[in-house]
């Protein structure tokens, strides 16, 4: 997601525009395409046979981007958290992420309506609009994108929580959420079904891990043998967590892991290249929308491919589409992300600077 300290990091930058595209790629060429035309769109054909099949990249490069957006934000997060306070820190995480969710959610509220669909009651999307609604079963989903946001939400809550460390002894934070991952993984099929919904949700963190680490690395807070000891650690997480809740992804044809280790060196050789790459007006225009389009592709593109498949099976008219979309972006990043990333600079700056009265002691004597 985008930082406001990003600027100084344009291979992220670079970075998070792909990564969005890729997302969209995935739902709306490759997913729509099979759904609404009953076939696969041409471009996405050519792909799979000579590039995602063979290289063993799953999901159309929906999980990659997915993966690039965790190490994205791990990397990021960690930056801006050494340098605000913990009231600062989680109040401009709290305006980044819920207005924007929010009013995505009520779009898709609506576009469910105009197609017919299954609403939920008003208390459910109430919850949803906390991302709790993603540990309370049954599940009611309103924005089906949303479930990568409870995982971001939970790295804030845990970066959070050690930041106090992470600033004085960096080793010894990562070693507090190597333990916390370790216990959540343990213990989830203990509690219950909501605990273990969450658990789920906790078991992504190492992937956010990740780029925190590289980060600790790049800003020289670690030595090269912490993180290559720490980098193995995470690595063991990552397979316990796909094996203990999601075996399906292990195997060589639908494995999560390749797809993370080509993030990964992606990520890691864009970083070595700091300084010499630098986006496009449109890669950086995608970035700085990317929040927003990976909030809206699915419920505006889809609703778009719905209604234009019932006129033509032409599925070059995804493009249009996708065009759209970004528009969509675009107007929900100036009008709805910039005011609320505003509005939560000012307001934690505001609460820093207030000083509350001290109470006075009184000495009782006998």
């Amino acid at each position: 997601m985008k930082s406001n300290n990003s600027d100084s990091y344009n291979n992220i930058v670079l970075l998070r525009g792909i990564a969005s595209f890729l997302v969209v790629y995935d739902h709306l060429f490759a997913q729509a395409g099979i759904i609404w035309f009953g076939k696969v769109f041409f471009p996405t054909d050519i792909i799979r046979k000579y590039i995602t099949v063979p290289a063993g990249i799953i999901q159309d490069f929906g999980w990659f981007g997915v993966v690039l957006f965790f190490l994205i934000s791990g990397f990021l997060i960690t930056h801006v958290s050494l340098r605000e306070s913990q009231l600062e820190f989680i109040i401009r995480r709290i305006f980044r992420i819920y207005p924007p969710l929010i009013v995505a959610i009520l779009i898709a509220i609506l576009a469910t309506w105009v197609q017919g669909g299954q609403l939920f009651k008003l208390s459910e999307y109430l919850i949803s609009f906390t991302l709790f609604n993603y540990w309370i079963p049954p599940q009611k989903i309103p924005l089906g994108v949303a479930w990568t946001l409870i995982i971001e939400i939970l790295f804030y809550l845990m970066i959070f929580l050690v930041v106090p460390i992470l600033k004085k002894k960096p080793w010894a934070a990562i070693l507090v959420e190597f333990t916390l991952v370790t216990v959540v993984l343990a213990t989830c099929r203990i509690f219950g079904t909501a605990y273990f919904l969450f658990s789920a949700s906790f078991s992504y963190l190492p992937y956010l891990i990740a780029g925190q680490l590289i980060y600790l690395l790049h800003a020289r807070k670690i030595s090269f043998n912490t993180f290559g000891l720490y980098t193995l650690i995470n690595y063991i997480l990552i397979y316990s967590e796909i094996r203990s809740l999601y075996p399906q992804f292990l195997t060589a044809e639908n494995s999560y892991l390749i797809s993370f280790l080509y993030a990964y060196v992606v990520f890691f050789i864009t970083l070595l290249l700091r300084g010499h790459i630098f986006p496009s007006r449109l890669n950086r225009f995608a970035s700085d929308s990317s929040y927003s389009i990976y909030l809206y592709h699915g419920t505006i593109g889809f609703l778009l491919i719905d209604r234009i498949s019932r006129i033509t099976k032409n599925g070059f008219v995804i493009i249009p589409v996708v065009v759209l979309c970004y528009l969509a972006a675009y107007l929900s990043y100036r009008f709805v992300e910039i005011p609320s990333i505003r509005f939560g600079k000012k307001l934690s700056t505001k609460i820093a600077g207030w000083k509350f009265p001290r109470t006075k002691k009184t000495i009782s004597t006998i």
